[in-house]
């Protein structure tokens, strides 16, 4: 894979991390959140880590 293409992945990987924190945020069960945030982020931190990588 090419860096544009990489660099694009990882582009849209940010977006959809805040798409995803302001679902959870906008979500009303605090209980929810408290279990999905912490989860969400550890997921998406995996997934960045893996496309830094391979630029």
């Amino acid at each position: 894979m090419d860096k544009a293409k990489i660099q694009k992945q990882l582009e849209e990987c940010y977006k959809d991390r805040e798409l995803i924190l302001n679902i959870i945020k906008e979500t009303n069960s605090t209980r929810h959140q408290k279990v999905l945030l912490p989860e969400v982020e550890n997921k998406i931190s995996i997934l960045e880590k893996k496309l830094s990588s391979l630029i």
